[in-house]
């Protein structure tokens, strides 16, 4: 019983979350989140630099 009790409440590092609804749904914006970003990093035509002047 202590172990069914310790799985359910396990939480995520990246999301924090104790449910699994909010925790799919966590992982699914991260996971959106971050292939926009790979999208946008590869495709991007003014690539981000540092300038001189700060």
């Amino acid at each position: 019983m202590r172990n069914v009790l310790t799985l359910k409440m396990r939480t995520c590092f990246l999301c924090l979350c104790r449910e699994e609804n909010d925790h799919r749904d966590a992982h699914r914006k991260l996971d959106d989140l971050s292939r926009s970003i790979v999208r946008i990093s590869r495709f991007n035509p003014f690539p981000i630099t540092e300038t001189e002047n700060g």
